[in-house]
């Protein structure tokens, strides 16, 4: 492909470190529609990891497998090609197979060099990821810049490899059960450099418009199903560490100089506690000092961290959506969740975003093993009644049960937990007509696909026609089965 000529066609050009996004199985889908222009497409852990090394003065091939469209085997032959001596490869949990072809067959063709697997998922179940990945030697256990980093400084000296990665005992075939990794330092944020920005452009031709940017790393929360919860507590130091004010707004003029306007916060949580509320409001003072004033930027946050006077300040710096996970419309199910909030805060958050204009894009748990279809009807009415975006997966959203996690356990307790498929459990649902409800929507929803699929990012009007349609028609099977 043409748009691997620059790092890729070299020959056998030696690299000290390969950084690569797996493909995903399926070809990149390009988005065109309105509901997904603040989507971030580049991997900004990856993208970070590769900046800080070159850096330090290391050679880099950053890869990411999905944008450029490679098959696994191409995957494996470009990296082959550089021979690297570290490998750092990331592994989210739909991907398992892939990553293991792909790691099998480096270790097959590289026998010298170092392969390690990092990311979220991995740092919560290194011990399972030695065993489904047999030709690795590592796990990353947290941010990855300074593993990374030191793994380079001291790869001539294997005594020395960084205490932040699981390492597997030597003969290969044994794993670390004794020990553990400990967990990483919080990485001043400040002193990083900025992203490498390879792949911005690429990301932004396949629909994914915003610049990522992000200010923060750690979720301070407990939601029962979360792995960056877990994440945050077992292998990072500090569940929430962030970047300042004059740090953020210094990354985004620099884009904003060079014509980007959209952007998008990757934190987990924009506002999770007061320090966090006094530095948004810092950053945004900034933002008008520098007459940024045409930009437009969204971030994730909880329903409670929405405050009327503070967002209308962000409003007037650029904010014109912001993601929320609600997660349920009953406060039953949010208990289970664990998400320390009720209803009735709900209802108050949206109005202030009303009020403000500021758009709310929800996270839904549509179906979990224990919902009920009465909850169901709530779930989708919150939905219909509140909620203008509309994609495929917001009707289809079903809990995602991963190793780990608190919620795992309690669902093998109650008997509803089944085997682990790529990564992540299989479950049952407890009532047969939540079953049967699952496979209704999955009828209606995938029989609008090519409607929704051919809308634009103008036409919204249209979209929300076909959302009230759909709605209309997952309503009137929840009520058929609830005779």
């Amino acid at each position: 492909m043409e748009r691997l000529d620059h790092d890729c066609r070299g020959g056998s050009n030696h690299v000290d470190l390969a950084l690569i996004k797996p493909p995903a199985g399926s070809p990149p889908v390009k988005f065109t529609n309105y509901s997904f222009q603040s989507m971030i497409g580049e991997t900004l852990g990856i993208a970070s990891i590769s900046a800080n090394a070159r850096a330090r003065g290391f050679s880099v091939l950053y890869l990411d497998a999905y944008f450029e469209e490679l098959t696994v085997q191409q995957t494996i032959s470009t990296t082959v090609r550089h021979a690297p001596s570290i490998i750092g490869v990331l592994l989210r949990y739909p991907y398992v197979s892939i990553v293991k072809e792909i790691t099998d067959a480096l270790r097959l063709h590289l026998p010298r060099s170092t392969i390690i697997v990092g990311g979220q998922y991995p740092s919560i179940n290194s011990k399972l990821v030695l065993e489904w990945l047999p030709s690795i030697d590592g796990v990353c256990i947290g941010d990855g810049e300074a593993a990374i980093l030191n793994l380079l400084a001291e790869r001539e000296d294997l005594s020395r490899r960084g205490s932040s990665i699981l390492w597997r005992d030597d003969g290969r075939n044994q794993i670390a059960t004794d020990k553990r990794a400990a967990k990483s330092s919080a990485v001043p944020l400040d002193e990083l450099a900025w992203p490498d920005r390879k792949y911005l452009h690429i990301a932004q031709e396949f629909g994914y418009k915003a610049v990522g940017i992000s200010s923060s790393r750690g979720c301070p929360f407990r939601c029962s199903y979360c792995v960056p919860h877990v994440y945050s507590q077992n292998s990072i130091e500090r569940p929430w560490n962030h970047r300042s004010a004059t740090s953020i707004a210094d990354e985004m003029q620099y884009h904003y100089d060079n014509g980007q306007r959209l952007f998008t916060f990757s934190d987990e949580h924009f506002l999770p506690n007061k320090m966090a509320k006094r530095r948004a409001l810092e950053w945004a003072a900034k933002i008008e000092d520098r007459k940024l004033s045409d930009l437009k930027f969204m971030f994730d946050c909880r329903a409670d961290a929405v405050d009327e006077e503070l967002f209308a300040v962000l409003k007037k710096a650029g904010l014109y959506r912001v993601y929320i996970g609600f997660e349920a419309a009953e406060n039953g199910m949010l208990l289970d969740y664990r998400k320390d909030v009720k209803m009735e805060i709900y209802s108050e958050t949206l109005r202030v975003l009303s009020r403000l204009g500021i758009e709310a894009i929800p996270g839904m748990i549509i179906f979990s093993p224990t919902t009920t279809v009465g909850e169901i009807r709530k779930n989708i009415e919150f939905f219909s009644e509140n909620f203008s975006t509309y994609a495929e997966e917001d009707f289809l959203s079903r809990l995602q049960v991963l190793p780990g996690t608190p919620i795992a356990n309690s669902l093998k307790n109650q008997g509803l937990l089944g085997g682990m498929i790529e990564g992540e459990y299989s479950w049952r649902f407890r009532e047969s007509a939540v079953e049967s409800l699952w496979n209704d929507f999955n009828e209606i929803v995938k029989g609008r696909s090519d409607d929704f699929l051919n809308l634009q990012a103008h036409d919204g009007h249209a979209l929300s026609v076909l959302k009230k349609e759909i709605e209309l028609d997952l309503l009137g099977a929840v009520r058929a089965r609830m005779q």
